[in-house]
């Protein structure tokens, strides 16, 4: 149940920011929406020792204490937040009420704009065919690697700092530090992405983090040291699912088309039609189906029989992050060759004997499509 109703949550609210922010500017704003899972972290082993000490209650047949007082407290919370969300958060910029009505149609034109987005376009196969481009197949397989060590960390952390020789309340509060820090690095890091207009370079370079962690916590004996590489190898991984999600474009994008900052009040009601986001989400949704199945496998990565040092969970975290790095540095070398030849018109082939509607269902594969890198 819990799978069936939080398996949307990432991409769709990734998608859903894609909404509001070019590209250009939605490394960052995912990045302090994965950052809130980083954060979780830090206030869950907080709230683990303090909602587990809460004396028993509720009935006979159904007490409530320890670990349940977990579920059902937290549990509630993100019940609540989630039903009201429905009535706080707008459907896109059109809607914003926050925003005054010229506001609104300019949030909404300069996304259209920027992926030539088609007003009242409903999702076809050519929204399917951009899933298997190869900067998507090769995000999809980041977003893999990245989810196995950043669900194997969360599940596991408090597992790894008890192997220490830490009492439980002890590794309890031990585990908020690292998410603290790896919260803040993901926004910097992020930013930077942003920033630079450089999506596989930082993510390779984050990950560089989580291969110097991970080998330390093989390599290394001192508990402060072993405690310590926690703090580099969460920084590392983490970042990898907010930096592949703004790397995923499918659209026609035009590097040259210029953005136009007035617009009439009169054509909001055509922009409130605008759905040319069909195939960003079926990207948002392909991409991460597939990096879920790194979270499945994060389960079995850590075995109680390899306590207490985990040498081949840490082993195959560290031959994942590796991966990760090769595949940065690839789609960032793949992006800037593609974008060559489409400079040099090697791929203006493409556009004969379509007409406009044809050509603009082309997708990635238009020759005006640039991919970032």
């Amino acid at each position: 149940m819990l799978g069936v109703f939080e398996g949307g949550v990432i991409p769709g609210i990734s998608y859903y920011l894609s909404l509001f922010y070019r590209r250009e500017e939605l490394s960052f704003r995912i990045g302090i929406f994965i950052s809130g899972a980083a954060l979780s972290g830090s206030f869950g082993g907080l709230l683990a020792a303090g909602l587990s000490a809460i004396p028993s209650w509720g009935t006979s047949a159904l007490p409530m204490h320890a670990w349940r007082n977990i579920f059902f407290i937290e549990g509630l919370l993100t019940v609540v937040i989630g039903a009201l969300s429905v009535f706080v958060l707008p459907n896109g910029p059109h809607d914003a009420r926050f925003l005054s009505q010229h506001d609104r149609v300019t949030g909404t034109q300069r996304v259209a704009i920027e992926q030539n987005e088609r007003v009242g376009e409903k999702t076809n196969k050519h929204h399917l065919r951009g899933m298997f481009s190869i900067n998507n197949i090769n995000c999809a397989m980041l977003t893999f690697c990245g989810n196995v060590a950043v669900q194997s960390f969360s599940l596991f952390l408090p597992t790894i700092l008890s192997a220490l020789g830490w009492t439980n309340l002890k590794t309890q509060f031990y585990t908020v530090p690292p998410y603290t820090v790896a919260t803040f690095w993901t926004i910097f890091i992020t930013w930077l992405s942003d920033r630079t207009q450089q999506r596989g370079f930082c993510m390779a370079g984050s990950l560089v983090l989580a291969i110097v962690g991970y080998t330390m916590l093989i390599t290394v004996h001192s508990a402060n040291a072993k405690y310590g590489a926690t703090f580099l190898a969460i920084c590392g991984a983490f970042p990898t699912a907010p930096i592949v999600v703004s790397w995923v474009r499918i659209h026609f994008f035009n590097n040259h088309l210029p953005f136009t900052k007035m617009y009439y009040a009169d054509r909001v009601e055509a922009l409130n039609n605008a759905s040319g986001t069909n195939a960003r989400a079926v990207a948002a949704g392909f991409i991460f189906s597939f990096g879920y199945v790194g979270a499945i496998m994060s389960t079995w990565t850590y075995r109680t029989t390899d306590a207490p040092n985990y040498i081949q969970g840490h082993a195959i975290v560290l031959a994942f992050m590796c991966l990760g790095f090769v595949l940065s540095i690839f789609g960032a070398l793949y992006a800037r060759w593609e974008n060559s030849m489409r400079d040099a018109g090697k791929r203006d082939g493409r556009l004969a004997g379509l007409d406009e509607d044809a050509a603009n269902k082309l997708g990635y594969r238009h020759p005006k499509f640039r991919y970032m890198m």
